[in-house]
Protein backbone atom coordinates (compact mmCIF):
# COMPACT_ATOMS: atom_id res chain seq x y z
CA UNK A 1 0.00 0.00 0.00
CA UNK A 2 3.16 2.50 0.90
CA UNK A 3 4.88 1.79 -2.19
CA UNK A 4 1.63 2.01 -4.39
CA UNK A 5 0.58 5.57 -2.61
CA UNK A 6 4.65 6.76 -3.11
CA UNK A 7 4.85 5.59 -6.72
CA UNK A 8 1.39 7.54 -7.30
CA UNK A 9 2.95 10.85 -5.75
CA UNK A 10 6.02 10.60 -7.82
CA UNK A 11 3.56 9.85 -11.33
CA UNK A 12 1.68 13.03 -10.26
CA UNK A 13 4.85 14.75 -9.49
CA UNK A 14 6.04 14.14 -13.37
CA UNK A 15 2.85 14.95 -14.59
CA UNK A 16 2.49 18.72 -13.05
CA UNK A 17 6.42 18.86 -13.93
CA UNK A 18 5.61 17.94 -17.73
CA UNK A 19 2.76 20.54 -17.61
CA UNK A 20 4.40 23.56 -15.96
CA UNK A 21 7.60 22.69 -18.64
CA UNK A 22 4.92 23.03 -21.17
CA UNK A 23 3.16 25.88 -20.14
CA UNK A 24 6.34 27.91 -19.60
CA UNK A 25 7.96 26.27 -23.16
CA UNK A 26 4.33 27.83 -24.90
CA UNK A 27 4.35 31.18 -22.60
CA UNK A 28 8.01 32.36 -23.65
CA UNK A 29 7.91 30.67 -26.78
CA UNK A 30 5.42 33.16 -28.37
CA UNK A 31 5.53 35.65 -31.16
CA UNK A 32 9.42 34.37 -32.45
CA UNK A 33 10.83 34.75 -29.66
CA UNK A 34 13.26 31.88 -28.11
CA UNK A 35 11.55 30.34 -24.91
CA UNK A 36 13.41 29.67 -21.73
CA UNK A 37 14.57 26.65 -22.59
CA UNK A 38 16.12 26.68 -26.29
CA UNK A 39 18.40 24.73 -27.62
CA UNK A 40 21.09 27.23 -27.38
CA UNK A 41 22.71 26.88 -23.71
CA UNK A 42 24.27 30.58 -23.57
CA UNK A 43 20.29 31.61 -24.67
CA UNK A 44 18.47 29.62 -22.76
CA UNK A 45 17.21 31.06 -19.36
CA UNK A 46 17.22 28.48 -17.01
CA UNK A 47 17.93 30.92 -14.13
CA UNK A 48 14.28 32.30 -14.95
CA UNK A 49 12.93 28.55 -14.04
CA UNK A 50 14.94 28.16 -11.07
CA UNK A 51 13.67 31.44 -9.44
CA UNK A 52 10.11 30.33 -10.45
CA UNK A 53 10.57 27.07 -8.77
CA UNK A 54 11.97 29.09 -5.75
CA UNK A 55 9.01 31.46 -5.86
CA UNK A 56 6.41 28.52 -6.17
CA UNK A 57 8.35 27.17 -3.34
CA UNK A 58 8.33 29.67 -1.07
CA UNK A 59 4.56 30.55 -1.99
CA UNK A 60 3.73 26.64 -0.67
CA UNK A 61 5.70 27.05 2.44
CA UNK A 62 4.10 30.15 3.02
CA UNK A 63 0.77 28.79 2.48
CA UNK A 64 2.15 25.80 5.22
CA UNK A 65 2.60 27.89 7.89
CA UNK A 66 -0.52 29.71 7.15
CA UNK A 67 -2.53 26.91 7.23
CA UNK A 68 -0.85 24.97 10.30
CA UNK A 69 -1.15 28.57 12.31
CA UNK A 70 -4.91 28.09 11.99
CA UNK A 71 -5.50 24.37 12.73
CA UNK A 72 -6.85 23.83 16.10
CA UNK A 73 -7.01 20.48 17.47
CA UNK A 74 -10.46 19.61 18.66
CA UNK A 75 -10.34 16.28 20.77
CA UNK A 76 -13.59 13.61 20.79
CA UNK A 77 -15.93 14.64 23.14
CA UNK A 78 -15.17 18.25 23.97
CA UNK A 79 -17.24 20.88 22.40
CA UNK A 80 -15.25 24.05 22.58
CA UNK A 81 -17.48 27.13 21.99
Amino acid sequence: MGLALYLSIVGVGSFLSGFLISMIENITGKDGHESWFCDNINKAHLDYFYLLLAGLSVLGFTLFIYFSKSYVYNRKGIIIE
